[in-house]
């Protein structure tokens, strides 16, 4: 077993996590983050909540602008559950992303922007129901992400997104406003 998945399952704080992950050097805090399991991967989401703001700034800092920020991800689905987020923060501030994995040819890249959550001033809303007009020159095409199989993936989804780390981030998914016991984190 993963060691920060062994320390989350047997009730690590928050300080704990956070101390662990910033010790590991970049390929093992990889590794270790996106070893997670569902179980692993709620209580972390309850850690977290305990813990600092996530801001826009942090996801994306000013000076990153234009440019491409990507996180390896792992969610708690049965299958493909490797996949990345690629953001892109616009000039007028705003922050968009898709999602990069091996079904994106069929599901479409579920791009979404990134706002503060509604529901609680440390989090962030991954909201797939705003869209932007374009992506970064080299990400594919936006496509409506109520249409075709985008719809059973990504229509109407909101992620609620919190901080774990500067580099770690954890995620519960919403479809239509209800909680379908879906988690992911993120790692860079």
């Amino acid at each position: 077993m993963a060691a920060l998945k062994e320390k989350i399952l047997k009730g690590a704080t928050l300080k704990d996590v956070v101390d662990h992950i910033n010790g590991l050097p970049e390929a093992s805090r990889v590794g270790d983050v996106l070893a997670l399991d569902a179980t692993a991967q709620k209580k972390l989401f309850a850690l977290a909540g305990s813990g600092t703001m996530l801001s826009l700034d942090q996801l994306i800092p000013v000076a990153q602008s234009g440019r491409e920020v990507v996180f390896h991800g792992k969610n708690s689905l049965p299958v493909f559950t490797r996949f990345q987020k690629r953001f892109f923060r616009r000039p007028d501030g705003k922050i968009f992303g898709y999602n990069f994995q091996t079904m994106t040819w069929a599901t479409g890249p579920g791009y979404f922007e990134v706002t503060a959550s509604p529901r609680d001033g440390k989090e962030l809303l991954f909201d797939y129901t705003h869209l932007p007009d374009k992506g970064l020159a080299q990400w594919p095409r936006v496509k409506d992400n109520r249409r075709g199989l985008s719809r059973f993936v990504y229509g109407g989804m909101n992620d609620y997104v919190r901080k774990v780390t500067e580099t770690c981030l954890v995620g519960w998914a919403f479809k239509d406003g209800k909680d379908i016991d879906s988690t992911f984190v993120l790692v860079r």
